[in-house]
């Protein structure tokens, strides 16, 4: 249940417009993070610093 919720809070992030962060490798843009890691920092950020999870929880429902 915790790894569809972190993919779909990335996919969330990517809906709102807020990118993967990416590097340039040989002049090459590489995504530093998957889409599962870029979620699930979010959800742990918003759990250590006592942010409002309100938002994420209508991702877990199968509507």
């Amino acid at each position: 249940m915790s790894l569809i919720w972190a993919i779909e809070t990335g996919l969330w992030l990517l809906d709102k417009g807020i990118l993967i962060p990416s590097r340039v490798v040989d002049s090459i843009s590489r995504q530093v993070y998957s889409l599962f890691r870029h979620g699930l920092d979010e959800l742990r950020d918003r759990c250590l610093n006592q942010r409002p999870i309100n938002d994420l929880i209508p991702l877990l429902s199968c509507v």
